[in-house]
């Protein structure tokens, strides 16, 4: 199953063309980073107002998230932690004609300040070890990244504004349970994968009104 992300790649994906670099998570059909891309498109609140947004894609990989939202931005941010990603993502963008603003960034260690209406995280969805590059992109021991996402969301998300991130039963499902009170948490997708006994999720984070 992870032969395909170990090599170079060309996908579409919503009129985008994308390249993906060995050692990346590819946005192969049915990947989680499609899956959160289509569930975006179709229950953010902002975008389905046909507001634009103010956008940050968090751990963006090969862009495809952030890009597949760049019709509804006004302000397009792409970050990963990997340099590798930001190039990509970078490359990504300039091959479909959209010119995010693309960093290195450790979750919110380098985003600038300011608001943004809204934030996406396609996170990595299991817990076990890190031991290459491509298992940086998918897994999260211990729930690191997730704790430390939720940590820094208040500094950068708008009073309105709502975060999109995907989760998979493969991580800690009782790490949703320590999300602040501030924030209402909805399940607004779900895949259920029988022969594997997996599920994943998309949620959306918004303040309590």
């Amino acid at each position: 199953m992870l032969a395909q992300h170990r090599t170079l790649g060309w996908y579409k994906a919503e009129e985008l063309r994308l390249v993906a670099l060995p050692e990346m998570f590819h946005p192969t059909p049915g990947s989680s980073s499609l899956f959160c891309l289509e569930t975006i498109l179709k229950a953010s609140r902002g975008i389905t107002a046909g507001q634009r947004l103010s956008i940050l894609d968090l751990g963006c990989g090969t862009g495809v998230v952030g890009l597949g939202l760049h019709a509804h931005a006004h302000r397009l941010h792409l970050s990963d932690i990997s340099r590798r990603a930001v190039w990509c993502a970078r490359l990504n963008g300039w091959l479909n004609g959209i010119f995010p603003i693309c960093y290195r960034s450790d979750i919110f260690s380098a985003v600038p300040k300011g608001l943004f209406d809204l934030i996406v995280f396609n996170m990595p969805l299991m817990q076990a070890p890190i031991r290459d590059r491509l298992e940086q992109t998918m897994n999260d021991p211990g729930g690191q990244i997730f704790s430390r996402f939720i940590q820094g969301l208040s500094q950068f998300l708008a009073p309105e504004g709502e975060v999109f991130f995907a989760y998979s039963s493969l991580g800690d499902m009782a790490l949703l349970d320590n999300i602040p009170q501030q924030y209402h948490l909805e399940q607004v997708a779900k895949e259920v994968f029988s022969e594997l006994a997996t599920e994943r999720y998309v949620f959306r984070l918004t303040y309590h009104q």
